[in-house]
This record gives structure tokens, sequence and C-alpha cells, in this order.
């Protein structure tokens, strides 16, 4: 339901506009007598248009007009009057009025096309000011977004530069707004000069130059920069660009979006280092080391290990850890496999694998690998061979078996002579 406020000194002629607007269309209407009445109504916002007439005593159409744009901004505000003298129209027009309309002719079709302006000028407000609000709440929410955004036109002007830019950059969005002419890269990068935000508008590889792991998915690019504070340290900043469309689908500007990541960035090149070294290690351990995930695949596999299963570290790595080992051995290996996963807790075992071609003695321990929440992911086995290690027990055991056999058949040698002897002695001479 429309609410109107008609305002005429004629009441007869509020009257058959009350009627008709509330026939026609779903409008509900309020009538006054005089500009001043209407201007003094305290609910006069809460109105979705208002229709008056020119000719009034006291303030006249215009001056009303003039008016309500000045306190109560941009209600829907239809003229309608009599008087048809073009300047009339022309001057409603200039002051703020949505809509001219001329009294006069069939009444029916009069204020059918009344109700028509009054539908239309209201319809066409409601959705500039949702546009509006959808605006200012788009722009809210950028100038409180943690990362530092700024936006320019089709011209290259700022039209855009939320709180956060002004953190980085230390300059306010008062100094910025407007500015051209590359002046949005001074801040960061000591000189006016295209961003990436300008790749957008005009592909260049002299633009790309500056920045390093691009990505570039149409109208939307992202890099990383390098730059230099003024206390010389350096720093890292993660870059991302789009364009920016009107209702229409039309280009009307481009917004970039930085972030500082230098913390993170020092963050990977020492987890990268650290990765390195212990992979170093892996690989000059003769231990054998490999990693399985929850679906029995072997993600890592050291080139030790590699070695032991007879196969190129790029063939076994994807492949089922099942497929390198005998039946016997594999379902005791995925049950404490499983074990790990399901407990959180390490496991050894020590336990006798017999291949095709030889048994392994092997001493192995399942470690749990966890993810930042405590979630075990894979888990990483350890498998040292302890074959040599056994059979050099088996042939010291084999030799201690032997010597015993000698010391014992010695034993029964001295004895036996012994025995002679004291037989020989009591023979006499």
């Amino acid at each position: 339901m429309i609410s109107v406020l008609c305002v005429d000194d004629e009441i007869d002629s509020l009257d058959i506009e009350k009627a008709f607007l509330e026939k026609f269309g779903e409008i509900k209407a309020d009538t006054v007598t005089t500009a001043k009445d209407a201007l003094n109504i305290l609910e006069i916002t809460h109105y979705d248009a208002i229709i008056s007439d020119y000719q009034m005593p006291i303030m006249d159409g215009i001056e009303f007009l003039k008016e309500v744009r000045q306190k109560f901004g941009d209600i829907p505000f239809i003229l309608f009057t009599g008087k048809g003298r073009e300047e009339i129209a022309i001057l409603a027009l200039n002051s703020g009025a949505d809509f001219y309309l001329q009294k006069g002719g069939d009444l029916i079709s009069l204020y059918a096309e009344l109700t028509k302006k009054v539908e239309k000028a209201v319809s066409e407000h409601q959705s500039i000011n949702a546009l509006k609000n959808s605006q200012r709440r788009l722009a809210d929410i950028i100038d409180f977004l943690p990362d530092a955004t700024f936006a320019i036109d089709i011209q290259g002007k700022v039209i855009l530069w939320n709180r956060a830019m002004e953190e980085l950059t230390g300059v306010s969005a008062d100094m910025m707004i407007g500015k051209g002419d590359y002046e949005y890269s001074l801040p960061l990068y000591g000189c006016n000069r295209p961003v990436l935000i300008n790749y957008l508008f005009n592909p260049s590889d002299e633009i790309l130059s500056f920045y390093e792991n691009i990505i570039n998915k149409g109208n939307m690019l992202a890099a990383e920069i390098s730059i230099s504070n003024t206390d010389g340290t350096a720093r890292t900043l993660w870059a991302k660009a789009g364009m920016l469309y009107d209702q229409k689908g039309e280009i009307v500007g481009a917004i970039e979006s930085i972030r500082d990541i230098s913390e993170k960035k020092e963050f990977e090149d020492k987890l990268k280092k650290s990765e390195e070294r212990y992979r170093t290690l892996a690989e000059s351990s003769h231990d054998l080391i490999y990693i399985i995930d929850r679906n029995d695949n072997i993600i890592y596999i050291n080139t030790f290990a590699a070695q032991a299963l007879k196969n190129p570290k790029t063939d076994v790595v994807g492949r089922p850890r099942s497929e390198y080992f005998p039946e016997s051995a594999n379902k005791t290996q995925w049950i404490n496999i499983k074990k790990v996963f399901e407990t959180g807790a390490p496991v050894r075992i020590e336990s006798k694998v017999t291949f095709k071609d030889h048994d392994s003695w092997q001493d192995t321990q399942l470690i749990p690998l966890k993810d930042k929440n405590g979630d075990v992911v894979e888990v990483m086995g350890v498998t040292r061979d302890l074959t040599q290690h056994y059979e050099a027990e088996e042939k010291l055991k084999m030799a201690h078996e032997d010597l015993k056999r000698l010391l014992s058949k010695r034993g029964e040698e001295i004895q036996r002579l012994y025995k002679e002897l004291i037989q020989e002695s009591q023979k006499g001479p």
C-alpha cells in the first residue's frame, strides 16, 4: 500500500483526487489544504509520495517543493496543477519534482495517469534507495575489511580507500579520494607508477615484472610483491585486483586488496628450510622411512626404503602399501597402522617378514602425524632391518653350541686319559 499526502487549497479537488487515487491504485491518500500545514506534519517523511497543486495561498507548489527538498530530502514529489505554462513545468523539474502533470480533460484518464505517475515515482525512489543502502552497506563492509583495499574509476581516480589502507600506508582517505596519476602507488612503492589494478585496464609485461607468483584469471589478478620499508627492512605484500561493474554489467572501475604477508612468508621460508633439513636427514638415513595415509597408500618413502622394496621412489609413492608386502605380513602391518590412526599413540613392532626370496627381521616404530586439530591424518613408519643382527646372533649361538660340544668332547677325552693314567699307576712297577 502506497501512502500519499495530497496538498491543494481547493477542498473539492482534494476529495476527487483522494477518491480516484484510492480507486485506481493500492494507495492510501491523506489531504491538507496548505503547504504550511503539510510542512508541520511531523510524520511527513513516512509518506511514500507528495502530490501538490501549484497555485496556493501563502506558499505555492514550487516553494513547497523547495522546502520539502531542503528539509526532507528526496521524497517523490509530483506537481499537479491547472496552470499549464511551460516555464512552471521547467521550474518544477529543475527544483527537483519527479513529475509535472497538468489538470484538465477527462477525469478518469487524468487520475489514471496521476496514479501511474505516483506508482512509478515511488517504485523508482525505492529502487534508488535500495541501491544506495546496498552501496552504503558495501562501503561499510569494505571499510572494515581486514585487508587494505582501494578502488579507482575508469579514469584512474581513487573512489575508495578503506581504514586498513590508511593503516598500511599512513595516508588518510580524505587525502587520497579523488587522486589520480597513480598517486595511490606512492605511499607503498615510493613512486607514481602503474600497479596490479592498472593491469586490468592496460595489460603490460612491465607492470607484471614487479610481481611474482602471478595468478591471472581473466578479470581477476593476484600476485606477490616485495618492497622495502623506510628502515630498509623487506616486506612482502599479496595483492588481488578485479573489475567493478554497474547494474548493466558495464565496467565502472577496479578494486584492489593488499595484505601484508611478510610474517607468513617468513614462516613459510623457515618451514621450507626445516622440511628440507628433515628430508635430508630422512634421505641420508639407513632406516626405512615412509608415510602412510588413511587409505593405506604410501605418500612418502626415502631412498633407502625404496631400494629395499627394489623399486624407484617415483613408482612407489601413491601406490598401496599392500602391493609390496606378502599377505601374512600385510594384514599384521595394517592392523597396527589402523591402531595408530584410532588411538593417536605410537606403536612398536618387532617381526619377521617372509618375502619370496628372503626373510627379513624388522624393528618398526609407527608414529602418528597430526593436523592442527590433533587428528591423526598420516602415520610415519621408521623401520630398521635387524636381519644382519639376527643372523649374527644365530651364528654366535651356533658357535657357542659348537664350542660346548667341543669342550664336552675334550672333557670326555681328558677323563678317559685320566682313568687310564690311574689304572696304569695302580699296576705298579
